[in-house]
């Protein structure tokens, strides 16, 4: 039955170009965030080379592929990015919370000003 379907459906898309456009914008948004959240450094590289590939299978012809791919740059790319904001948030707790935020007279004061801790 599947074979069927898929025989049809190939029969059917015989006579028509399938065309499917590029954005850049998964591209770009893949190359700022793997400077913007160092953290993750592997998972934004991973993110980078599978929307390479993505790119590979669009101008291949291959639109299922391209897809495929697009949807693992993302999801390694938002995956990158909360992990990055879970790190940094793990490191205020620790410096404000572990640290303790209460005992800042380490830090230097400007000569002369007003400001007191």
């Amino acid at each position: 039955m599947r074979l069927q379907l898929q025989q049809q459906a190939a029969i059917a898309t015989i006579g028509r170009k399938r065309t499917e456009t590029w954005s850049w914008g998964i591209t770009t948004w893949n190359a700022i965030a793997l400077l913007l959240c160092p953290g993750c450094i592997y998972c934004m590289l991973t993110s980078l080379l599978c929307n390479v590939f993505a790119y590979v299978d669009y101008r291949s012809g291959d639109y299922d592929g391209k897809r495929n791919k697009m949807f693992c740059a993302v999801a390694w790319s938002v995956g990158a990015f909360v992990t990055s904001i879970i790190v940094i948030i793990i490191i205020l707790i620790v410096l404000f919370v572990v640290y303790d935020a209460g005992n800042w007279t380490s830090i230097p004061t400007i000569p002369g000003s007003d400001f007191t801790m």
